[in-house]
């Protein structure tokens, strides 16, 4: 079989694309009737419905785009503030999608959680990139609804009005993966 027809044939398998903790979080996220959506690097077709599967739950939308680009994330911010979402953090296990997130200036310090995966940033290199929040697992944020004050940019874009609240640890929605 050539190379191009055996990639036609492999389904890809999304249900272990997240780790423990963040499948947890997203349950308890889920259970307390708020919403998270996904923010990928390339298209994922069909993760929204096998995670959906596996959480037992639907989630939201699945976006994708350059995530160490600031404007991708003002983008995404303002498609969700059009349809009535608010954003208050990105969950990342990459340093730089954070210090793009930091840098769009969408976020409060705290919106920022850094996961350490594979130790490859330290907590001191991590924070004086600007990203306060450092745990070794999502478990440990917890959920506490949405408690602090948006980013500049994102208080420059209080023309869109905000009709719904959603949530994650210290948050409404936010982005995994």
């Amino acid at each position: 079989m050539e190379s191009e027809e055996l990639a036609k044939e492999i389904q890809i398998d999304y249900k272990f694309a997240f780790m423990h903790d963040a499948l947890m979080v997203m349950r308890e996220i889920l259970e307390a009737g708020k919403e998270i959506f996904i923010f990928t690097s390339k298209p994922a077709p069909k993760l929204r419905e096998q995670l959906s599967s596996t959480l037992g739950k639907d989630i939201g939308e699945v976006r994708w785009g350059n995530k160490g680009d600031p404007t991708t994330f003002k983008i995404i911010y303002e498609l969700e503030m059009y349809l009535g979402n608010r954003l208050f953090s990105h969950t990342a296990d990459k340093l730089p999608e954070l210090i793009a997130a930091r840098k769009s200036g969408l976020f409060h310090q705290m919106g920022l959680i850094y996961v350490n995966r594979n130790d490859s940033n330290l907590e001191d290199v991590v924070k004086k990139a600007g990203v306060e929040m450092y745990v070794n697992d999502l478990r440990d944020v917890g959920y506490i609804p949405p408690c602090f004050p948006l980013g500049p940019f994102a208080e420059g874009l209080k023309r869109i009005q905000i009709t719904k609240h959603s949530g994650i640890p210290i948050i409404s929605r936010t982005f995994f993966l």
